[in-house]
């Protein structure tokens, strides 16, 4: 995925702008992942404790 990102990035005059957003981009995505997955995590043990119910 990263590959493929420069790879577009790379034939562009303005590769310093370009490369710079693909990458917050990327950031963006895997902060909304990590997000993602640490709700999931703190979710579990609520899920647990409502089926031992």
């Amino acid at each position: 995925m990263l590959t493929h990102m420069f790879k577009i990035s790379m034939p562009y005059p303005f590769i310093g702008i370009h490369m710079n957003f693909s990458i917050e981009l990327v950031i963006q995505i895997v902060c909304r992942h990590l997000c993602f997955l640490i709700l999931a995590a703190a979710l579990q043990p609520l899920e647990k404790m409502y089926q031992t119910r």
